[in-house]
């Protein structure tokens, strides 16, 4: 069963994506900015999010839902073959949608801009590759989150204004990930909550 927080959050996800496709018709892929106005960075620690990263969560959810649906629909637990295809789709989808979804909703959530990077696709690769791998060690500490980490540090630094605030460099980017890494951990558990609840219900036959 979804926890409060999953269920809110999947809520309010539906809604801002309803609020922006009310501006499709003006502009091919609306998008938004979350603001937090941090003078300290020359992004102001800006998040802009779009109406196509919004719809492209919802659909992998929905999916999900109708994959398990029609695993139940067709009596699988009746064929053997079934229960091995079933389980290996359910342990593929749990293994990475997660961090798919953090990543598409890394501008929503405030962890890292939709605007930044855009012509660095490696670089936005290897922010999907570490979120995977953080995911998947279930976002403790240790290599997977250093490496999560480091790539926010890397970049905030890129951002970083010296003028007259150079003694509390350090720790003005440390708030800045450290908030970031808290806004991933907590899409990450909730997306891996909300995917867990739909294979359970199918699964038991709720």
């Amino acid at each position: 069963m979804l926890t409060s927080a999953s269920q809110r959050f999947h809520l309010l996800l539906r809604e801002e994506t309803d609020r922006l496709k009310d501006n499709e018709g003006s502009e091919i892929n609306p998008t938004k900015k979350r603001k937090t106005g941090n003078k300290f960075f020359r992004d102001n620690c800006d998040y802009v999010y779009s109406l196509c990263s919004l719809d492209d969560v919802l659909y992998q959810l929905d999916c999900s839902e109708q994959a398990a649906s029609e695993w139940k629909d067709k009596k699988w637990k009746e064929d053997q073959y079934m229960i091995i295809k079933m389980d290996e789709q359910r342990k593929e989808s749990l293994e990475t949608l997660p961090s798919q979804i953090a990543f598409d909703l890394r501008g929503y959530i405030g962890a890292f801009s939709e605007d930044s990077m855009v012509l660095e696709e490696k670089r936005l690769e290897e922010l999907k590759n570490v979120l995977k791998g953080w995911y998947s060690v279930k976002m403790s500490g240790g290599d997977e989150q250093d490496r999560l980490y480091h790539f926010l540090y890397d970049y905030a630094l890129t951002q970083f204004i010296d003028e007259g605030v150079e003694d509390r460099k350090d720790d003005l980017i440390k708030q800045r990930v450290y908030k970031e890494m808290k806004a991933f951990k907590e899409v990450l558990a909730i997306s891996g909550d909300i995917l867990g609840s739909i294979y359970y219900a199918y699964l038991s036959g709720e």
